[in-house]
């Protein structure tokens, strides 16, 4: 299912449908349905169950980290189902913040789902369902009272997950997206913690006379539609470049070489692309970062991390949101920083948005002075308003289960 995320054009109906066909090929849970013991104390401390197998260095984790740490332990009480044998220091991190750990690869749904209700989880949340050994299927086992999803790309399909956390941003309430789950809208979605103060380089179009574009993406993310319309934008651009970095992804011939040949297709020439290779660690990738002007985001999966990445490098990332939450991400950000003037309604806009900023030298220079600053007294730093607003959601859920008795 995680693989229609990255087509473009698909019909949100036809998305929703192939949800729920895979979600009805999951077999049923066996009868009786579970009789949950938990209280119904309406408000009591609530047990909150985050199960992932992304509790490592991974892009989940490091917008869990800051919630976990701010969570009010005199309201909930945090207990992480970690789903995969790998470890590494995130997940000491994530260990450290949890009142009950869990390690879980080894068990089916159903086992685990026994496992949550004997813990006496009041809420489930199944992080980033849709990817690598996450538990999608898991609220079929009815493992909490209540199921959310929570940093998901589209709907689970499934109708025992309960809710789906979001934001205005990501799901629109006219959005013709459509969600089995009832969907929960946060004033802004996504959560940092403040990087490494790698010193945010002048202005490279300054210094080298001539504008770079630049692109950190997961290459799985630059399909040919996106190629077409960066071409646009480096042709509406004289003299520009296109600077290209994906771990080392691009030291694959095969990865440059299609490249080479959808730009030439749209008339950009090679010696206008820079592919970037070798494994960097945060500091240096961030260094590559702001080396270039201007980002441009990908759709229809759009940019998360690489978005925060660029902006915290005082890198301006021009995005183009359309109908699925995934290609939003990047919107949901900008939005939260008051930066809605580089986002495209359509894809003229998009070129007209990155040539007007790249025309404008002063412009990206006092962007690229005040961005940092302006992320960390931003919602998308502010782990304790964050930890409130969905502590809020859990509480107003939990008394809408007690309510209906």
């Amino acid at each position: 299912m995680s693989l229609l995320t990255y087509v473009p054009n698909l019909d949100p109906e036809d998305v929703f449908d192939h949800h729920t066909a895979f979600a009805a090929w999951v077999p049923q849970a066996p009868e009786p349905a579970p009789v949950f013991a938990n209280s119904r104390n309406a408000n009591r401390r609530l047990r909150i169950g985050y199960v992932s197998s992304d509790f490592r260095a991974h892009p989940v984790t490091r917008n869990m980290l800051p919630l976990l740490r701010h969570h009010d332990r005199a309201q909930v009480e945090v207990c992480l189902y970690h789903n995969t044998r790998a470890r590494d220091s995130d997940t000491e991190r994530c260990q450290a913040l949890a009142d009950l750990w869990r390690e879980t690869p080894s068990l089916r749904d159903d086992q685990l789902a026994a496992l949550m209700r004997q813990d006496g989880i009041d809420i489930a949340i199944i992080l980033a369902g849709h990817f690598d050994s996450n538990r999608i299927a898991l609220p079929r086992f009815r493992p909490a009272p209540i199921c959310m999803g929570f940093h998901d790309v589209a709907t689970s399909g499934f109708t025992e997950t309960d809710y789906l956390i979001s934001d205005i941003t990501l799901t629109p309430r006219a959005t013709r997206e459509m969600f089995s789950e009832r969907v929960l809208h946060l004033p802004s979605y996504y959560l940092h913690d403040p990087l490494d103060d790698v010193p945010t380089p002048p202005q490279p179009g300054r210094i080298n006379g001539a504008i770079t574009f630049g692109a950190f993406n997961n290459t799985s993310k630059i399909n040919d539609e996106v190629l077409s319309l960066w071409a646009r934008v480096i042709n509406a651009v004289p003299n520009s470049r296109l600077s290209l970095k994906y771990r080392n992804f691009y030291a694959s011939t095969a990865v440059r070489e299609r490249i080479v040949r959808v730009m030439a297709e749209h008339d950009v020439s090679s010696k206008r692309l820079e592919f970037q290779t070798g494994w960097d660690d945060r500091s240096a990738h961030l260094a590559r970062i702001g080396g270039v002007d201007i980002a441009l985001d990908t759709f229809p999966f759009s940019g998360s991390t690489t978005t925060f990445e660029s902006l915290w490098m005082g890198v301006p990332v021009v995005t183009w949101p359309q109908t699925p939450m995934v290609s939003r991400w990047s919107a949901s950000q900008l939005k939260a920083l008051g930066l809605s003037d580089l986002i495209a309604q359509d894809a003229g806009d998009f070129v007209r948005i990155a040539r007007e900023l790249a025309l404008d030298i002063p412009r990206l220079e006092a962007v690229r002075l005040n961005l940092r600053e302006r992320l960390r007294a931003s919602p998308l730093c502010d782990g304790a308003l964050r930890a409130r607003q969905i502590e809020r959601f859990y509480r107003a859920t939990w008394h809408r289960w007690v309510a209906r008795g």
